[in-house]
């Protein structure tokens, strides 16, 4: 049997990429390339006998956008997603939720079914593993990302401010006397959130001169095991509790890098009989439904996460609007960032260092 021409094949025979094969193939009015690239690739088809797929859709689904998280079953990329569907939904657009799980070749692959199907846009809920490739396609399809800003990604960002955010936390407990302080979290690594955060509170304690007296205690956790659910935040958390060198430290505040590992630390010391806040502080990050949960609410940071996912809508809904009805080629290669500045939230599961009192 016959193998069937593909994209790929094209791309491979023009030497386009497979995006700009699809781009030209869809035969999308704002889509610019040369005549002589649009006839060398309609040339390559004859030649080799494309058939196009039938991605033929409803004019009820053919405003369609594709957000793209790292691993849904972290809290703050669910509530993220959940929040800019509910508002495309509301402005007359259907939304396909991707999980990449912070593996570059699923990542790709999600990007490459974006352009076969023509949706109208992507919104990425975190810094991607292929910058380079959302530059591209950024070009001639809207693409918003909601991330901290890099030199090499240019795209319309909302952006996290994760470094204020270990700002915020860091003042707070100093000031209230703590002056050994833990981060828990998972591999610290492999996001760029992550990594900002911790770089932040390193910094910040370096500014109290305390960089000598703030640690890190991390799990080491691959894709696969938070695919397969073996692993999660709150297990994290309160699974690097149990380790009795932690306090063999003298840290009386603990850091977790979300709010579900900051409850699952919190459990475990309350299960070894410690006391919050009287024996030991306790924060967390984003401001999830979990710091708000009683007996024990959590100090916390607010990083806007409602308002950030109507921004991102709307700066996606912007970037449709020029590719649409504006062929003004400066317009359309301005890039905006919006920033929603991180507020502290004091709970009750901080308060004076034991020393302070």
């Amino acid at each position: 049997m016959k193998k069937k021409v593909t994209m790929s094949d094209i791309a491979a025979a023009t030497g386009l990429s497979q995006s700009s094969v699809s781009l030209i193939l869809s035969g999308k009015k704002n889509v610019s390339f040369a005549p002589e690239t649009i006839a060398k690739v309609q040339a390559a088809c004859q030649e080799l006998g494309y058939q196009p797929p039938n991605t033929t859709m409803s004019h009820a689904d053919s405003k369609l956008i594709m957000i793209m998280s790292e691993n849904l079953t972290i809290p703050y990329y669910s509530s993220l997603a959940q929040q800019i569907e509910n508002i495309a939904l509301l402005n007359g657009y259907r939304s396909v939720i991707c999980n990449t799980n912070r593996n570059e070749e699923l990542e790709l692959s999600y990007l490459n079914f974006a352009v076969r199907m023509n949706v109208s846009g992507i919104i990425c809920l975190a810094y991607p593993h292929c910058p380079e490739k959302f530059n591209e396609i950024s070009k001639t399809l809207p693409v918003i990302a909601v991330c901290d800003k890099t030199d090499n990604f240019s795209v319309d960002i909302v952006e996290m401010d994760n470094f204020q955010s270990s700002v915020l936390l860091i003042d707070h407990l100093v000031q209230l006397g703590h002056k050994k302080i833990m981060l828990l979290t998972a591999s610290p690594d492999v996001n760029l959130g992550r990594h900002i955060r911790v770089k932040g509170l390193k910094h910040q304690m370096a500014q109290y001169g305390l960089k000598d007296s703030f640690f890190v205690r991390s799990k080491d956790v691959d894709w696969q095991s938070e695919m397969a659910g073996l692993v999660d935040d709150y297990s994290i958390g309160y699974e690097l509790m149990q380790d009795p060198s932690i306090f063999k430290t003298g840290a009386t505040a603990f850091i977790g890098m979300t709010d579900v590992i900051a409850r699952g630390i919190a459990d475990a010391l309350i299960e070894q009989g410690k006391q919050i806040p009287k024996d030991y502080s306790i924060c967390g990050y984003d401001n999830l439904l979990y710091a708000r949960l009683l007996p024990l609410s959590l100090t916390t940071v607010d990083p806007h996460i409602n308002q950030k996912g109507r921004s991102a809508f709307e700066l996606l809904q912007r970037q449709i609007s020029i590719l649409n009805h504006n062929q003004n080629t400066h317009f359309q290669e301005a890039r905006i960032k919006i920033e929603h500045p991180p507020v502290l939230v004091v709970r009750s599961s901080t308060g004076p260092a034991p020393t302070a009192k």
